[in-house]
């Protein structure tokens, strides 16, 4: 596909790199998706929507930002991530 949409709740973690996730409802009840799924597509989308809160929240490294969601996904090669920085109503 060329764009991947996720509208869903998000589950931030600001200590741990890769833990921020969306969570989706899997067959036995909630799944976090992390950027590692990202890494392990058949295909490249072009575009990630994180259609859900706080999916911007990471760890903070200098003056760089954090070590959030997005930029993993991006890391993993997808070229360009859209996230919410706070909660979405």
């Amino acid at each position: 596909p060329s764009i991947v949409h996720f509208g869903t709740h998000g589950s931030p973690d600001e200590v741990i790199a890769g833990k921020t996730a969306v969570i989706v409802e899997g067959r036995n009840g909630p799944l976090p998706i992390t950027a590692r799924v990202f890494r392990n597509l058949p295909s490249t989308p072009r575009l990630v929507v994180l259609a859900a809160c706080r999916t911007t929240f990471g760890p903070r490294f200098g003056a760089e930002g954090r070590d959030d969601l997005p930029a993993e996904i991006i890391r993993s090669g997808i070229p360009c991530v859209v996230a919410a920085d706070g909660p979405l109503e």
